[in-house]
């Protein structure tokens, strides 16, 4: 199989022939700009709910005996590649199961939290057997299925395992993290990763990402400072940290709209 390769986070504008790109931050450019095809314009302007969750860092307090095991959907049949990507769902349940499993052992230390996409456990029968065995191991874990946004900034450590969207918001918190950069589903690009280390720590194989949980847990987590690095974070969600997100988007749409 192929793999994914992240970040895109951006908003598609449409006018004639033409189409701009408002992307969260210069990264979307750096890596896509030179492979773009057609009449494609990347404009960062940074993200509106990005902004809001950095201007929420100075008057919340994040808990380090709170931890958010944050996951993602199963891909089953309708994934990115030919024939779908059932084999790496099956590796994905199996890293899910242990990860669970490590957390439960830090029960009586910590408050976790397993936070669920929302929809995870819908009809589709792939989607369901990881909460049927979350409840059947009586795992001392609380589930969320709220949206991410709603829940962040009173947890001490995020744990990710699959580098999505979810994952810029959480490094737009004080909070710790960690992250599996290199899960064979998805995978963070080089330049993205050598920014995100500044931030969270990394980890580029099962077993890293398994032994740095147990690591951080064991050792206890540190409170969260006042100032993170943000390099990642400004390349790919916020871009110029001013919190002016929104003026630059509505430029970007009266530039593209404002004489149609």
């Amino acid at each position: 199989f192929g793999q994914v390769r992240l970040f895109v986070a951006s908003v598609l504008l449409f006018h004639g022939a033409a189409l701009w790109d408002a992307a969260w931050g210069p990264g979307v450019d750096r890596h896509y700009g030179r492979t773009k095809k057609g009449p494609v314009n990347f404009v960062p302007t940074g993200s509106v709910l990005l902004d809001q969750i950095v201007a929420w860092r100075q008057s919340r307090r994040p808990d380090p005996t709170k931890v958010m095991y944050v996951i993602t959907d199963f891909r089953g049949y309708s994934a990115y590649f030919p024939g779908g990507q059932v084999d790496l769902d099956t590796a994905y349940y199996r890293l899910q199961q242990d990860v669970i499993r490590l957390l439960g052992q830090f029960g009586h230390r910590y408050s976790v939290v397993l936070k669920i996409p929302p929809g995870f456990n819908g009809t589709d029968l792939y989607r369901s057997p990881l909460l049927r065995w979350v409840e059947r191991g009586r795992y001392r874990l609380t589930m969320n299925t709220r949206p991410l946004g709603e829940g962040l900034h009173d947890v001490g450590l995020f744990i990710i395992d699959c580098p999505s969207t979810t994952l810029i918001q959480c490094a737009a918190t004080r909070a710790s993290i960690i992250v599996y950069s290199g899960a064979p589903h998805h995978s963070v690009m080089p330049a993205a990763e050598g920014l995100l280390a500044k931030r969270a720590i990394c980890c580029r194989t099962r077993e890293a990402f398994l032994h740095a949980i147990e690591r951080t847990l064991v050792e206890g987590v540190q409170p969260s400072p006042l100032e993170v690095n943000d390099e990642f974070l400004a390349e790919y969600g916020t871009y110029l940290k001013d919190g002016k997100s929104a003026e630059r988007m509505a430029e970007q749409l009266s530039a593209v709209y404002g004489h149609a």
